[in-house]
């Protein structure tokens, strides 16, 4: 994806690791590269362009969105990570220019499902969500940037909850807090002790609604209070198990 004919700089790149949940899976936002070929969204950068701020625009233009959760997390410089002669065919006449090596920085991103629109990067980019534990091939390396990606996602959440709370929507229930964690994690939890620690958590706090239209007895919603939980940041975490 590329934001416009720009003067690109052929040597650096941004890769951005797009993560979503869709109430019990862990998903990856995909950009098709070519038919039935998909890739990380990302672009080469534009000189004079501060990195960080790249990434945005590049993710604004992905999904429309703007001011959502976006952390570098990696430096990908092997000397040969894009060697194949189509890659960087496709890159030189994605971007025109001429390219020997590419040094990316990499980024993840968290994005609410049921919040984004959906049809907008799907009919402008060929986009769309997939389940990241059935993502075996990516282009280029973006296989390795993304599995990195999940790494490091993991490892925060296990001292910073509020990255489970940039997937949920405003108003959850204990069962999608489990079910978030462990798409995550890739592992499953007790039931009983799990949400014993949740009801434990101050800023985990009940609302006076229930869930609407679900086939089970609806449960009581909560919300993240952001405020009570960097007060209260010095208490055991939440999820570190």
């Amino acid at each position: 994806m590329t934001i416009s004919k720009q003067n690109y700089n052929p040597s650096l790149s941004i890769d951005c690791v797009i993560f979503g949940f869709d109430s019990k899976s862990l998903k990856i936002l995909l950009v098709e590269q070519t038919k039935n070929v998909y890739k990380l969204p990302g672009s080469l950068v534009v000189k004079n362009e501060d990195l960080d701020v790249y990434a945005a625009k590049v993710l604004k233009e992905l999904t429309g969105f703007k001011n959502v959760y976006l952390k570098q997390f990696f430096t990908f410089g092997a000397p040969n990570r894009i060697s194949k002669a189509k890659d960087i065919l496709w890159i030189e006449n994605n971007y025109k220019v001429k390219v020997k090596r590419i040094i990316s920085t990499a980024y993840y991103s968290l994005i609410k499902i049921d919040e984004s629109n959906t049809e907008f990067y799907e009919k402008k980019h060929n986009a769309q969500w997939l389940n990241v534990a059935e993502i075996k091939e990516l282009a280029f390396d973006h296989l390795k940037i993304l599995k990195k990606g999940l790494e490091t996602l993991r490892a925060e959440l296990k001292f910073n909850p509020v990255v489970c709370f940039e997937l949920l929507p405003e108003k959850f229930s204990l069962r999608e807090i489990q079910d978030i964690y462990e798409a995550i994690q890739g592992i499953s939890l007790d039931n009983r002790n799990f949400r014993k620690k949740l009801k434990s958590a101050k800023y985990i706090i009940p609302t006076k609604e229930k869930q609407k239209s679900v086939a089970h007895k609806p449960a009581i919603l909560y919300k993240f209070d952001k405020k009570i939980y960097n007060n209260s940041f010095k208490e055991s975490n939440l999820f570190n198990f």
